[in-house]
């Protein structure tokens, strides 16, 4: 709340100054019109970011108006290197527009009127498109190897925000969720051996990646972390190790992950942004559903790309597969049912005429078989398996088969077999 009030303050500043129309400080006509035409932001010759470019993206656009808001108001915000983080001091405070020093709304609106091709008042020394020298980082010396059976992700940066620590005297609902596997050969009949590999966690969703490692992603049981957390599977244990980004920041709002590996490398998420922080509770009556994607190099910095698929009204835990042919399936639970979404393009799903019973659903393709499985994790412990051999145009029901819990993740062992993990509760 304290976040929201500080923006919706930096919005009512940012009005207020368009509307006196930033008469902050004295102009010669030569500074005003060598702004409105911007024409300082065509020249090539310097390889160097204009001051109102506060992204070095080289160009002034709104984003750049939207870091400014995000940093007055103290929200996280991301740079890409080597663009300086916004109010660091040099020659110049970096983001500083009107040259008095310092970052507040009064620079956000000379970015928006500019824009907008309005005049702007501004010191006839200070051009709003002026060239500044951007930092070229040191070299740094290669890191001596170590060996290491697990991956290390790359460093999120000064400009990431950091994993929510547990706080005190806080509850969850998810604290006593938790996360087991179970194993199969022939990729439908799995057998539990009852072993918890995670505290704490739920929907769990894993993926093999490249190198052999097994990741699983979930969402946070531990109170003050609701989040999507990442654990690596180290023997017969999943050791956390990083919370997931999207756009930089961690979203508590953002579950139900569903992680899928890009033949081409790097990842692809897809997940439901729902009403679970304190500040978004309670959800809003009849607001609709949506199941967003982002990628990344990495498996933990991700962008944001787009809402994929949206319900009206009711929808969430989305799993997604990419088949060989280049489709993609998205299977939904809607309350009293499954629904399947596809697309040719990996953009914009839309519903298919296919439907089956409520529960929790995972879409795995199996390359051996050259079909896609849907499970489902009703009630009584129970699984349904479904089983398509022409990329989901048609479906065939198998028998039922038995996991004690909800959630299924199903990931290739990498020994010819399959893992997968769900949720159970600890009482």
């Amino acid at each position: 709340m304290y976040r929201l009030a500080r923006m919706l303050a930096v919005i009512g500043s940012i009005i207020f100054l368009m509307a006196m129309g930033c008469a902050d400080a004295p102009a010669t006509s030569a500074g005003i019109d060598a702004v409105a035409t911007g024409s300082a932001i065509t020249d090539g010759s310097h390889p160097t970011t204009a001051k109102a470019d506060v992204d070095c993206d080289g160009d002034i656009d709104a984003v750049d108006a939207l870091k400014e808001m995000r940093y007055i108001a103290g929200l996280p915000l991301s740079q890409t290197e080597p663009c300086l983080a916004i109010g660091t001091s040099g020659d110049w405070v970096f983001g500083d527009v009107d040259c008095d020093d310092d970052v507040d709304a009064v620079d956000t609106v000379k970015i928006l009127r500019h824009i907008a091709t309005l005049p702007i008042p501004q010191q006839s020394t200070c051009g709003l498109t002026d060239s500044v020298p951007q930092p070229t980082p040191a070299a740094t010396p290669a890191p001596t190897p170590t060996p290491t059976a697990s991956p290390t992700p790359a460093d999120p940066g000064p400009m990431a925000e950091a994993c929510p620590e547990p706080e005190e005297g806080v509850q969850s609902q998810l604290y006593e969720h938790r996360v087991q596997w179970a194993h199969s050969e022939d990729g439908v009949r799995f057998q539990s051996d009852g072993h918890v590999l995670l505290e704490h966690a739920s929907v769990p969703d894993g993926v093999r990646r490249d190198d052999g490692a097994t990741w699983v992603y979930y969402v946070n049981g531990v109170p003050g972390q609701h989040a999507v957390f990442i654990a690596r599977l180290e023997g017969e244990q999943l050791v956390p190790f990083e919370c997931l980004r999207l756009d930089g920041e961690v979203v508590g709002d953002a579950v139900d992950p569903d992680i899928v590996a890009l033949p081409e490398g790097g990842y692809r998420l897809f997940y439901f942004l729902g009403w679970f922080t304190p500040e978004n509770r309670p959800p809003p009556g009849g607001a609709p559903h949506p199941m967003y994607s982002a990628v990344s190099a990495d498996g933990v910095h991700f962008e944001v790309e787009q809402v994929q698929l949206t319900l009206d009204s009711e929808g969430t835990d989305p799993t997604v597969v990419r088949l060989p042919s280049g489709r993609w399936l998205m299977a939904v639970t809607a309350r009293e049912r499954v629904v399947l979404a596809s697309t040719d393009t990996g953009d914009d799903f839309a519903l298919t005429e296919h439907e089956f019973p409520q529960g929790i659903s995972e879409l795995a393709y199996f390359p051996e078989a050259q079909v896609v499985r849907l499970f489902i994790s009703g009630h009584q412990q129970t699984v349904n398996v479904w089983e398509s051999a022409d990329e989901g145009e048609t479906w065939k029901e198998l028998p039922m088969v038995n996991i004690p819990g909800p959630d299924p993740s199903v990931v290739p062992d990498g020994e010819g077999g399959w893992t997968m993990f769900y949720k159970s509760f600890a009482r």
